[in-house]
C-alpha cells in the first residue's frame, strides 16, 4: 500500500490511495470531522509507524511538524499522500495537476514565471515547489513576492527557487521532482 521513493537523497513513503489504509484509532483522529481530514491522518500514522506513533509528532515555533529530532515532511493531494523523514531539513509537495491552476496562476506566480510556464504541469510544478519552499520554514510566505522560481523544462529533473522573504537573507533552494500517478512530487533542500 505505499511505496518508497527516493528524491534528492531522502527517502519518502508514498501512498497512493489513503482511503485504502486501515483505521488508526487515536484521539486525535477523532477531532477531524471531515473523512478526508481522517484519512490524512490514518495514512501519516501508517507510514511512521512502527518507528514512531503519532504521539512523537511536535510542532515547532512556527508549525513545522518535527519527529522527536528528526524533520517530518507531509503532503497530500486528493487521495496521495506522501510523509518524508530526515536529519536535516526539508519541504515536500505533492500537487495533482489540473486544469484549475491557470485561474489561481497570477496568485502564486509573478512576470518572469509566467514568460515560460504556459500549461498545466508548468504551473502545478511552480505552485508544488513553492510549497516545499514554504514547508521548508513552516511560516507564512508570500508566493508570489518572496519566491521565483529560475526557467525550466519538464525534462529536468530540478530547478532552482530564490526565497527572499522578510525574516531571512536571500536563500536558494534547489526543488527535485518527479511525476506519479498524475501528480508532481517536489521536494526543496537549500543549496
Amino acid at each position: 500500500m505505499k511505496t518508497i521513493i527516493e528524491i534528492s537523497d531522502i527517502s519518502l513513503q508514498y501512498v497512493p490511495d489513503k482511503f485504502l489504509i486501515p483505521v488508526f484509532d487515536h484521539p486525535l483522529r477523532q477531532e477531524r470531522k471531515i473523512l478526508d481530514r481522517q484519512k490524512d491522518f490514518d495514512a501519516v500514522a501508517y507510514c511512521i509507524s512502527p518507528d514512531y506513533s503519532w504521539d512523537d509528532i511536535q510542532k515547532n515555533e512556527f508549525g513545522k511538524p518535527m519527529l522527536r529530532t528528526q524533520h517530518i515532511g507531509i503532503s497530500h493531494s486528493h487521495e496521495q499522500l506522501i510523509v518524508g523523514i530526515n536529519h536535516e531539513n526539508f519541504g515536500v509537495d505533492i500537487q495533482r495537476v489540473d486544469e484549475k491552476i491557470h485561474r489561481l496562476a497570477s496568485k502564486f506566480t509573478n512576470i518572469s514565471e509566467r514568460n515560460f510556464a504556459d500549461n498545466e504541469e508548468m504551473l502545478t510544478l511552480i505552485w508544488s515547489a513553492k510549497e516545499s519552499v514554504f514547508k521548508f520554514f513552516g511560516h507564512a510566505v508570500d508566493f508570489s513576492q518572496e519566491m521565483t522560481v529560475s526557467p525550466f523544462q519538464l525534462s529536468d529533473s530540478s530547478f532552482v527557487v530564490q526565497y527572499s522573504g522578510k525574516l531571512h537573507k536571500i536563500e536558494y533552494f534547489r526543488v527535485s521532482f518527479v511525476q506519479i500517478n498524475g501528480a508532481y512530487l517536489t521536494l526543496a533542500k537549500p543549496l
